[in-house]
């Protein structure tokens, strides 16, 4: 116990007063004869003893209530157990975390309610002495700010769940620029109320904070509950046809503590369900499942898999775009055409081919293919090589089958290879090609067995090249035959021998359809992206006919927004929102016609549905070596205010000590009242 006022306890020297007149008895002696000396002296012992305990306890309860008057007017408190009393007239910086898993529950109610009760709770601590600064994950420019309790409050009662998570680390460095550029007091009082989610608040055994504030860590660990949620989802095959099965490939975690048994997850194209999955799983582990799913018709579709869990429902849907049989535009140029590639492109009309001889070449028509099929060219002119630059910065692939007459040197300078010669000194001699390697992805699907008895085509190579990427096929002296090279963003894919009778049989060979359609396909789907994360940075997503100064937005129900964005070509990159946006199917819309140009799927981070928490011992560990800061165990909402009191404000006593001095009062008053003596 300490005194505010400790120069008050030089009254305490009054209590000399009442001990002066107890000693000192000033009444004058009244005489009384009485002849029976024997009886007067008894009474006389016995009225003596009554009196002189009489006077005692008057003396003793009058000295009492002097003392608690005296202890009261000092102010006596109890000090706080580690010394550092909080100051109530300082600057109060609060964050509360609203991203998705404050959905959680704990003891029947949303974790995030029972994190605005304390936030309200520490209003009524500080009362109207203090200003107060709101953050959650959004970082929103009413955070930038401080204000009374009651504009507080309401910025609470509006406060909504994020899709935006926040390490701990950003979130400090937020109130310390704030308090720093904003509050004039050198300490301030910093809250952080949290589940302390792992995968979100980040390794807080490297948080660095300062130590002139004080910080108090409240902590909310929910209950155990069951988590089912769709992580990611990949294409079997990413060229999709329309009324063929396809299948969709789904990774499922379960990051919940109990087993998930029998748990059903349905596919939907538009609003109508294709498909449906059931799965178990055990508690904290992943599994991968497959779903056939038919589409009938083409273009973009809007997807989503759906499952049915609770409390956390925020990560139910994952959502998706798929696109049917896209349009995959070929440009071939050659010296003659001898319509080989007509006959393999022809039969699809999701391909449109259109050819251009050496006389008659449309480079324009080239910066839009998403396919470059180079036939038969004696040599490569630079206009033809600057378009092939520009065709690789863009990410597209390039088919080469060399001619029997070309200038290699112009090849080599086009392409970026080292191309040397065959001589053929006569009559071309064909080799047999080996078969392929069951590792190569790019034949996958195509052989049911390999085999090195199977029947594989044969060829006369014109020339051959250094290797910087991968051999598909091979020659049987193990020179390359077909190889793919990444150049820039694309692909190049060259051949050994033209497409000639007298050089190779390839064109006429089974294996020949295969290769010419994988290589076109490949061409519109290694971009394709099916969905993005909030979280992400950057969406890229196909347009045409668009222009440079062009402006596009995100339109999603009601939501309409224009994301940073930049256009090259027939691709669009823009910048992935952030902030309170729904999770689900954007439409690419341009901002003046409102004309729809593609679809694209954002998803909330899956980080969000890890229910992975720091415990309060864990936290208690990290911060121990920092005595300005503090974290709340075994806490009981209704007994918050209480216990923050306890452990951070000084207890007064005064009013204790001033009722004691009334209850000494009253028994000296009842004494003198009833004690009767003769």
């Amino acid at each position: 116990m300490s005194f505010l006022i400790p120069s008050a306890l030089y009254a305490l020297a009054l209590l000399a007063i009442p001990i002066i007149i107890h000693l000192f008895n000033f009444q004058r002696a009244k005489k009384v004869y009485f002849t029976n000396v024997a009886f007067l002296k008894g009474v006389k012992q016995v009225t003596k003893n009554r009196n002189r305990l009489k006077h005692i306890l008057i003396l003793l309860s009058r000295m009492a209530f002097m003392a608690c008057l005296i202890i009261a007017f000092a102010r006596p408190i109890l000090p706080v157990e580690n010394g550092q009393e909080v100051n109530l007239g300082r600057n109060i910086s609060v964050y509360l975390d609203n991203s998705f898993s404050m959905q959680n529950e704990l003891s029947n109610q949303a974790v995030m309610d029972i994190g605005k009760d304390y936030v309200e709770q520490i209003t009524n601590i500080f009362s109207d002495k203090g200003l107060y600064q709101l953050i959650d994950n959004s970082f929103s420019g009413n955070s930038y700010y401080f204000t009374e309790s009651t504009r507080l409050k309401d910025k609470l009662a509006e406060l909504d769940y994020s899709n935006i998570s926040r390490g701990l680390q950003q979130v400090y460095d937020k109130q310390s620029n704030v308090l720093r550029s904003y509050a004039e007091a050198p300490s301030n009082q910093i809250f952080w109320i949290s589940d302390f989610q792992k995968s979100s608040v980040g390794d807080l055994s490297a948080l660095k904070t300062d130590t002139l504030n004080k910080f108090y860590i409240i902590p909310l660990s929910p209950d155990p509950a069951p988590n089912l949620f769709v992580d990611s989802v990949w294409l079997e095959s990413p060229f999709i046809k329309a009324r063929e099965n396809n299948i969709l490939h789904a990774k499922v975690v379960n990051s919940g503590t109990d087993d998930i048994v029998d748990r059903q997850i349905k596919l939907f194209v538009g609003d109508v369900q294709v498909s449906s999955s059931n799965v178990s799983i055990e508690a904290g582990s992943d599994q991968t499942i497959e779903m056939t799913f038919a589409v009938n018709q083409k273009g973009q579709h809007a997807c989503r898999l759906s499952i049915e869990d609770y409390p956390i429902t925020f990560d139910n849907d994952y959502f998706f775009v798929v696109k049917v049989a896209p349009q995959i535009n070929i440009v071939a140029v050659t010296e003659t055409d001898q319509g080989y590639l007509k006959g393999v492109y022809g039969n699809e009309d999701f391909f449109n081919l259109t050819v251009y001889t050496t006389k008659n070449v449309n480079y324009n028509a080239l910066s839009e293919a998403d396919l470059i099929i180079l036939s038969n060219l004696p040599n490569i002119n630079s206009t033809l090589s600057k378009e092939i630059s520009k065709a690789f910065q863009k990410g597209k692939n390039i088919v080469v089958f060399p001619s029997e007459k070309a200038d290699f040197k112009s090849y080599s300078a086009s392409l970026g290879m080292n191309f040397k010669a065959v001589n053929q000194g006569g009559e071309p001699a064909q080799i047999g090609i080996q078969p392929p390697s069951e590792e190569i992805p790019f034949f996958k699907d195509v052989f049911e067995d390999v085999s090195p008895r199977m029947n594989m085509p044969q060829a006369a190579p014109v020339c051959y090249w250094n290797l910087r990427g991968n051999n598909l096929l091979k020659l049987r002296n193990d020179r390359p035959f077909f190889s793919e090279v990444p150049v820039g963003e694309g692909k190049l894919f060259l051949f050994a021998s033209p497409l000639n009778n007298d050089f190779t049989n390839f064109h006429q060979h089974a294996l020949f359809v295969p290769v010419m359609y994988n290589m076109a396909i490949g061409s519109k789907t290694k971009a394709v992206k099916l969905a993005y994360s909030f979280d992400g940075t950057l969406a890229k997503v196909d347009v045409k006919d668009l222009k440079p100064n062009d402006v596009v937005k995100l339109t999603h129900g009601e939501t309409e927004l224009i994301p940073a964005q930049k256009i090259f070509a027939n691709s669009l990159t823009i910048d992935i929102p952030k902030g309170k946006l729904p999770a689900g199917i954007y439409e690419v819309k341009s901002a003046e016609t409102d004309l729809t140009y593609n679809l694209v799927a954002f998803n909330y981070p899956r980080e969000e549905s890890l229910l992975d928490y720091y415990t309060t011992s864990e936290l208690q560990k990290i911060f121990e070596s920092k005595p300005n800061v503090q974290v709340f165990s075994d806490l009981q909402q209704e007994s918050f205010t209480r216990t923050f009191s306890e452990k951070n404000k000084a207890q007064p006593l005064w009013r204790y000590f001033l009722i004691a001095s009334i209850l000494f009062l009253i028994i000296e008053v009842l004494i003198i009242r009833f004690w009767k003596t003769t």
